[in-house]
């Protein structure tokens, strides 16, 4: 056999062999590459599938943290609510702390009122009682009992002192006041003229007394006047005038004067109905 031929037939047999081997190893990289398919694929999907994950994950706590967010602002909310809630009760708490304060004030202040306008009526009373027992005594000396009425009047207090108690022992202490200065000067005017300021036997208090005048310390004042001319001489036309000046400027300040007798009796039953005192009644 011919060393060609020799060649040619291992070269057959090692294709014949080598075919097989071939195909085997062609089929080997095709799994080969259908296995790195199928991990590429798995791990594309478990990429996908992570990816996915971590989306809803995120997602999930988007929500939880709007969830927290409006928890907080619901909570900031409730607790703003509750402030002003509790900021309206100290503000009503205060308000009925500062009406119960104002009321218990108010009642110290009317509690004082009754009492300082009691003790101020009493004073008065006494005074304005005493003057009526002297003014019925005949021979009462009517100066004396108004100077007794004027300088136990002016050191009552006023203050803090219901006003319609204050306006009635102010008007009736500064009528008093002037009803003593315009006698007193009165008689002085009328000692200068030489007469007397009443008659020896009939006292000014006697006179209007006996003329049924209802004022017995105004009636005394008047007296003063009318009851002067009884001893002055006949003919003293002078003092008749002073008589008459005066007497007409007395009788105008008793007119204002008795004005007040209505008051002085009410004025008892006025203090027992607003302030429950039993007062002196004049």
């Amino acid at each position: 056999m011919k060393k060609s031929q020799i060649a040619l037939l291992i070269v057959g047999v090692l294709v014949t062999a080598g075919v097989p081997c071939f195909i085997a190893m062609e089929q080997a990289n095709q799994a080969r590459i259908e296995m790195e398919r199928a991990r590429q694929a798995t791990f594309q999907a478990q990429e996908a599938a992570e990816a996915q994950q971590q989306a809803l994950e995120e997602e999930q706590e988007a929500i939880r943290q709007r969830a927290a967010e409006q928890e907080r602002e619901i909570e900031a909310r409730r607790a703003e609510e509750q402030a002003r809630r509790d900021e309206e009760a100290r503000i009503a708490a205060a308000q009925r702390a500062a009406e119960q304060e104002r009321l218990a004030a108010q009642q110290r202040e009317q509690q004082q009122m009754a009492a300082r306008t009691a003790e101020a009526w009493e004073q008065f009373a006494e005074v304005m009682v005493n003057a009526e027992g002297y003014a019925e005594d005949p021979e009462a000396d009517p100066m004396v009992m108004l100077k007794y009425v004027v300088n136990s009047l002016e050191p009552i207090s006023l203050r803090q002192v219901d006003p319609k108690v204050a306006t009635l022992v102010g008007d009736v202490r500064d009528a008093s006041n002037q009803m003593y200065a315009l006698i007193t000067d009165f008689q002085e005017r009328q000692e200068q003229l030489g007469s007397k300021a009443w008659d020896d036997g009939m006292s000014g208090c006697e006179i209007v007394n006996s003329a049924r005048k209802e004022n017995s310390l105004l009636g005394c004042a008047i007296g003063v006047v009318f009851g002067s001319g009884i001893s002055y001489a006949a003919g003293s036309e002078e003092l008749e005038q002073l008589r008459v000046e005066y007497a007409s400027r007395i009788e105008n300040l008793a007119a204002s004067l008795e004005a007040y007798d209505a008051e002085l009796e009410t004025m008892p039953s006025y203090l027992k109905e607003t302030y429950g005192l039993d007062v002196m009644e004049i």
